[in-house]
């Protein structure tokens, strides 16, 4: 039971891993080269210091304080997209797709 769990949940976070890679490329205005290493940079840095930071709250002020971090982190950066790009920015539509390349290919 607990492999087969570990197994659907590993299916969730590869689709939701690719989704987020193609959607922070697609969003950038710089080149896909410099928005991937950018991105794989950023998520490469946290990944290295979730862990650490995380045990570290836990141990010092209770166990719901890395989760609590982890929700605010996420509400924040939720906020900065809508402060960015608005609730129509969010939504990409075809035509905006292929003129947000047309303006980089320039």
């Amino acid at each position: 039971m607990l492999a087969g769990l570990v197994i659907v949940a590993g299916v969730f976070c590869g689709l939701l891993n690719a989704n987020l890679t193609t959607l922070a490329i697609e969003v950038s205005s710089h080149g896909r080269s410099v928005a991937s290493g950018a991105f794989n940079s950023l998520r490469f840095i946290g990944g290295a210091f979730a862990p650490i930071t995380a045990g570290y709250l836990g141990q010092q002020y209770g166990a719901t304080v890395p989760y609590l971090l982890g929700a605010l982190v996420v509400a924040s950066g939720f906020i900065v997209l809508l402060i960015r790009f608005g609730f129509r920015g969010l939504r990409l539509t075809e035509s905006t797709h292929q003129t947000s390349h047309l303006k980089s290919a320039r």
